[in-house]
């Protein structure tokens, strides 16, 4: 589920980039360095399509207050066809201003998932809390291979966060391409010290996505979209994240989610 996935990247990248308040709170949580969390996940689609799922469990460990490694299991089932997926990722500070990020996951089944897909950031932090960044990715399916680039820049003004994020694909097997963008405001509270950063984000996309949209093909359709997501610290060690969405997926169907995770930190 690609939204579900970029929640989850969105509110990590969060805690590693923010600078201000953000990064003072993980400062104050750097003495707790390892998370666990387990969550699922639930998508209707219009007909005649079947309904999605996914379970995930995922691992974190960070090494210093902007320096994180995470695991991730996933299974997800969509069109009747169930993967296994499995993912790897991290964050590293390369100087006072540079930060990198890189990720790999691969499915064996592969059925509805990519075989594999890779994507790398670099991110840098600018002056009144900017932070610009550009990213590559490359994704391998059963019947293609894509490839695209990202372009983003979000700022940071006390407790909240606005980004925009442009992205271009294209599908190496066929003759499709497209651009999309996506805006998204975030709120950070309960600043409590020993507390995990809690957060809330409405993000808006639109244009054209690569998207597998039945059980054989990957296309380019146009997409329309809105969700709500965040991270909820309940105590010092323990936290709920949460997501609903919506998207429109070209003529193709209309989808409606949500999803609940719990994080035990330690």
């Amino acid at each position: 589920m690609k939204s579900f996935t970029f929640t989850l990247i969105a509110l990590i990248t969060a805690s590693c980039m923010a600078p201000a308040q953000a990064q003072q709170a993980t400062a104050q949580t750097a003495k707790t360095t390892q998370a666990f969390e387990a969550g699922v996940g639930f998508d209707q689609l219009s007909q005649p399509y079947a309904d999605w799922q996914l379970g995930y469990l995922q691992y974190e460990r960070r090494l210093s207050s902007n320096n994180l490694v995470y695991a991730r299991y996933q299974l997800t089932e969509r069109f009747d066809l169930r993967d296994n997926e499995w993912l790897l990722g991290g964050y590293l500070q390369l100087n006072e201003k540079w930060q990198a990020q890189l990720e790999f996951a691969t499915s064996p089944s592969h059925n509805v998932r990519p075989e594999y897909s890779a994507n790398a950031w670099l991110n840098r932090q600018l002056d009144n809390g900017y932070v610009a960044g550009f990213g590559v990715h490359r994704s391998k399916w059963s019947s293609s291979t894509s490839q695209g680039y990202s372009g983003k820049i979000e700022r940071y003004i006390g407790n909240w966060r606005w980004s925009y994020v442009a992205r271009f694909d294209q599908l190496q097997s066929a003759d499709g391409d497209g651009i999309s963008h996506t805006a998204s405001l975030s709120y950070y509270y309960d600043h409590a010290q020993n507390q995990e950063l809690s957060s809330v984000t409405l993000a808006i996309n639109s244009g054209e996505e690569l998207e597998k949209v039945n059980a054989r093909d990957v296309l380019v359709t146009d997409v329309t979209g809105l969700s709500l997501y965040g991270l909820h610290a309940t105590s010092e060690r323990w936290a709920w994240r949460w997501a609903l969405n919506w998207q429109e997926q070209g003529d193709f169907y209309d989808r409606t989610g949500a999803s609940i995770g719990v994080r035990y930190r330690f």
